[in-house]
């Protein structure tokens, strides 16, 4: 037989446990898009590397090094959107090698916050930037 105590009892647990699990939904939501961020942002990072490797072998050919940024990942983030993801390539110096030359890549990604926790600490875009420099290995300076 149920007396009223225990009913009160089970409508604590159960509102203790509604609001528990709201709080867990709030911070799992906001964990997820903190990792999708810092996948992001490896990703970024990664395609700038790899532009400024090419660079530094082929340091006049900036659609070239655009392209091997842009074509670097197939996955999950598709750097091709010129919308959202943004290169920007410079040179320190001349393009032709000596030592001190080198080529700068830098890739901006426009990453959407899909979650509201989220959302309310970052704001509803967050700008990711990966910048890498590599030095011109040829052709050598005249």
């Amino acid at each position: 037989m149920t007396t009223p105590s225990n009913r009160s009892q089970k409508g604590q647990a159960l509102v203790e446990f509604t609001l528990a699990l709201v709080t867990f939904l709030f911070l799992l939501t906001g964990a997820i898009d903190v990792a999708r961020m810092f996948f992001a942002q490896m990703i970024i990072t990664e395609a700038s590397q790899e532009g400024a490797i090419y660079g530094s072998f082929q340091p006049t050919d900036s659609e070239g090094m655009e392209a091997r940024v842009r074509t670097n990942s197939t996955g999950y983030l598709d750097l091709t959107d010129t919308d959202s993801v943004h290169v920007d390539i410079s040179y320190s110096g001349e393009k032709c090698a000596d030592g001190n030359n080198a080529v700068i890549v830098n890739v901006t990604y426009d990453f959407p916050v899909i979650m509201p926790l989220t959302e309310k600490i970052f704001g509803e875009d967050k700008t990711l930037s990966a910048t890498s420099i590599a030095v011109i290995l040829s052709p050598t300076c005249p």
